[in-house]
């Protein structure tokens, strides 16, 4: 029933943290779904509902980023930018995986995924390239504050969770945490400092707000 102990400290550097290229395949065969994290309901069903964002929401991160990587002229960041697709790619594995297993006990998961889906595609189509990396920046930081929650309370956490789902959301917390500024970097870079491109980040992110507060 072990599951890997992170190093919570580690985890809450700055840029400084390495992005860690990770293959994994958790075991969901045995998890216990529903009631994986019985202790709070809330929690779990909040979880699971993030869950079925995050394939049509890492996809739309991706692809955000790529519309920029050419563009990335120091090596430092062009090489943490392939770390970033590698680990959200996995992360779109794994939770689709994981999806797959919810969603008899989950039934309104795939609605989410349907109208996230739609939201992205729509933005992906009628939006520039610098509203989509700013929405991405916006997203990836509600990411990074849920991922800080996670490994805090670490401890907890693993004893009161299926180890499946324990493994899973842990593993996506280090790494979030390892790549949380990669996005708003690329962003400084390819946008801009100036006031205007600070406006469209304000701007995205009260959408992304209004957006999670819709889905969820």
């Amino acid at each position: 029933r072990s599951v890997i102990q992170f190093d919570e400290q580690r985890m809450m550097e700055p840029i400084t943290t390495p992005i860690i290229r990770r293959r994994v395949n958790i075991d969901f065969e045995s998890a216990k779904t529903p009631g994986w994290h019985p202790s709070r309901r809330e929690l779990e069903d909040f979880l699971n509902a993030i869950s079925f964002v995050f394939p049509p929401g890492e996809k739309f991160f991706i692809e955000s980023v790529q519309n920029y990587q050419d563009r990335i002229t120091d090596p430092v960041l062009k090489d943490q930018v392939k770390r970033f697709i590698y680990q959200e790619a996995m992360h779109t594995k794994e939770h689709n995986r994981a999806n797959r297993v919810l969603d008899q006990s989950y039934p309104y998961g795939n609605d989410i995924e349907k109208f996230t889906g739609t939201i992205l595609s729509l933005t992906q189509r009628f939006t520039p390239k610098a509203i989509r990396i700013a929405v991405t920046c916006a997203l990836e930081h509600f990411t990074a504050i849920l991922a800080e929650l996670l490994l805090r309370n670490q401890e907890q956490f693993i004893a009161e969770s299926d180890p499946a789902f324990a493994a899973l959301w842990l593993w996506h917390a280090v790494e979030e945490a390892e790549h949380k500024a990669v996005c708003f970097d690329v962003y400084r870079q390819v946008v801009g400092k100036g006031p205007l491109s600070y406006c469209v980040r304000v701007g995205a992110m009260v959408s992304s707000t209004l957006f999670f507060l819709l889905t969820l």
